[in-house]
């Protein structure tokens, strides 16, 4: 999994790359990164799907998890490159449904 924390003329965005062989190790520096943007009330957070073959339990959890706070602070959280094999499993979990405040679409 890579993290990385950008400031845009926008504000703050976090982009996160899940990887299926380093994602438990890397929660806590996942969490970290959110929780500053979260902290700053602005900005964005884009969470890429390219490196999941199969969302487990625990991409799950983080993902709402992120959705959950992101949502509750005005940010806006985007998934993006899911495979065609894990579109069903974000739809029941609400990830293709996110809101950002900007632009109020559908992600």
């Amino acid at each position: 999994m890579t993290v990385e924390m950008t400031l845009a003329p926008a504000g703050h965005a976090v982009e996160v790359r899940l990887d299926d062989e380093t994602l438990l190790r890397d929660l806590r520096e996942l969490r970290g990164q959110v929780a500053r943007l979260l902290m700053s009330g602005h900005g964005t957070v884009c969470v890429d799907l390219s490196g999941v073959a199969r969302l487990s339990s625990a991409t799950v959890a983080v993902l709402l998890w992120v959705k959950r706070g992101c949502l509750r602070h005005g940010i806006e959280v985007r998934v993006t490159n899911p495979s065609s094999r894990n579109l069903d499993v974000l739809r029941r979990c609400g990830m293709l449904e996110v809101r950002g405040p900007a632009t109020g679409g559908r992600r």
